[in-house]
Order: C-alpha cells, then sequence, then structure tokens
C-alpha cells in the first residue's frame, strides 16, 4: 500500500508490502509520486520488482575501496593492482553511483585513457 505525505514542497510516497522493505521517494508534483507508487506495486506484484536502491547510494569509489580492502589483498601480486585501482579511484568515472556506470560511461573512460597513455596500458 502506498502513502502520500507533503514535505517541504515535496511529495514523498512510500511504498510497503510484506516481504519488501520500506521504499520511498520524494517528487515535486503529488502525480508523479502517485505514478511512481504504481509502477512499484505493479513491479512487485509481478514479481519482477528489483530494489536499486544501495546502487543509487554506491559510488563505483566505494566499490573500489571495498575490492581494495577485502579482495585485493589476498591476492598476489596485489602491490601493483592497489596501485592501479588508486589511480582509477581518483577519477572523475569514480564519483558515479554504479547504476549510472554503462557500458557507455565506461568507453567514454577508456577513450579519454587512450589519450594520456600508450595503448597497451589500457585494459
Amino acid at each position: 500500500m502506498a502513502t502520500f505525505r507533503n514535505r517541504k514542497n515535496k511529495w514523498q510516497a512510500r511504498v510497503q508490502r510484506k516481504g519488501q522493505s520500506c521504499l520511498s521517494k520524494s517528487f515535486l508534483t503529488l502525480d508523479d509520486a502517485k505514478r511512481w507508487a504504481r509502477i512499484i506495486e505493479s513491479s512487485i506484484d509481478k514479481g519482477s520488482f528489483t530494489n536499486q536502491s544501495l546502487a543509487e547510494r554506491t559510488t563505483f569509489k566505494e566499490l573500489i575501496e571495498r575490492y581494495m580492502a577485502e579482495v585485493t589483498p589476498t591476492m598476489r601480486g596485489a602491490k601493483p593492482d592497489l596501485i592501479r585501482l588508486a589511480a582509477i579511484s581518483r577519477k572523475s568515472i569514480a564519483k558515479l553511483n554504479l547504476l549510472a556506470l554503462t557500458p557507455q560511461r565506461i568507453c567514454e573512460y577508456r577513450d579519454l585513457r587512450l589519450q594520456e597513455v600508450a595503448p597497451a596500458t589500457v585494459i
């Protein structure tokens, strides 16, 4: 069941279903909030809903840092990988959230890297 409330000139829609975590999102208009709630409820009912809120909140940099902390230390030759990963985490692509990290964005990053370094350097 969706509920709506007015919060500081925005409308907050909350969808809560049994067996699912509560989802909420803010909109400028009540119509937009209702439309979003219908879409979410419909996809939950069909069983096709996937919660993407964690991917929206997590940046590529956070993912790289977690990989550097948890996975890389267990690998042989971890030091060069740590250096490469740290360099990537300083680039603009690292600021993107995981939903925005599309194949097109990765290709754009690759093309920029090819302008900076030798082609053999770009993986």
